[in-house]
């Protein structure tokens, strides 16, 4: 008997969400139901998704996280993360790496879960998507296996900025909690990759995302809820229709040459906690 998956989906505009409803169409595998969340912010919609696992927990075997935003890669990329997660004994919750178009990179992104997981009660806040709490194992697949869903491959102009602005605060915001050194790190080097690319490509959408996180940087902005945060969307208008040399000129200033000393302070950072810790 094949498995009964529940695939949940938190939608709020994203451009690439008719591209993912087309590769979930053409899945081979069938025995799907498919919930969408829309309409709310960001911690209302994790809230929802959490609860609508605890209310079909006796309904289906796997629940699998799909945002709007990912488009499985092939018409078997369901199935074979189905049976990627039955090889593993015991697993409860597993993560695949998903290949993220605005910086060319790898990303932790897609979740895959048993009907054996439970969360506790979400606080509002930057980090609304904790891992859950479960009894058997938790399994991330290597980074080196191929991606199963492309991550934003059609964002808009606003999608992007908002991307920046979200990873942005993650990096330069002082005081949220779970923002530790770390995952500061992982955020600025992944907005290092997208400044890159945008250089390398002159693709205006990714310089959208570094106008999103310089803004982030440079107010220090502790923005939760970024997609209706007041002063991020008036300056989002004010740069929409930014060219090539109107975001570079905005931008390079600080990604290009002041980046890395903000690099070596992170690592110096990153060093001293794990001394701490070890000791």
């Amino acid at each position: 008997m094949t498995k009964r998956v529940c695939i949940l989906t938190l939608y709020s505009g994203e451009q690439d969400y008719p591209h993912c409803l087309k590769s979930l169409e053409v899945q081979s595998h069938r025995n799907f139901d498919h919930r969408v969340i829309a309409g709310l912010g960001n911690h209302a919609a994790h809230a929802a998704l959490y609860a609508t696992i605890a209310r079909e927990i006796d309904r289906f075997d796997l629940f699998l996280k799909l945002d709007a935003d990912m488009v499985f890669r092939s018409e078997q990329s369901l199935a074979r993360m189905i049976d990627e997660m039955a090889a593993e004994p015991e697993c409860d919750h597993a993560t695949w790496h998903v290949l993220d178009f605005l910086s060319e990179t790898k990303l932790r992104g897609i979740h895959m879960f048993s009907r054996r997981v439970r969360w506790p009660e979400i606080v509002p806040g930057m980090f609304v998507d904790p891992d859950p709490v479960i009894s058997g194992r938790r399994v991330e697949f290597s980074k080196k296996r191929e991606c199963h869903v492309l991550h934003a491959p059609f964002p808009s102009r606003q999608q992007a900025f908002q991307f920046g602005l979200h990873r942005g605060t993650k990096c330069f915001a002082t005081g949220l909690a779970g923002n530790g050194w770390g995952m500061k790190h992982f955020q600025f080097k992944l907005l290092c990759a997208v400044w890159d690319m945008f250089v390398r490509t002159r693709d205006e959408t990714r310089g959208m995302a570094m106008l999103g996180a310089e803004w982030a940087r440079k107010n220090h902005t502790q923005a939760v809820d970024y997609r209706s945060d007041a002063g991020a969307l008036r300056r989002f208008e004010s740069v929409r229709e930014f060219g090539y040399r109107e975001i570079l000129r905005e931008c390079r200033p600080f990604w290009t040459i002041h980046r890395f000393p903000q690099l070596v302070r992170h690592w110096a950072y990153l060093k001293a906690e794990r001394i701490g810790k070890r000791l």
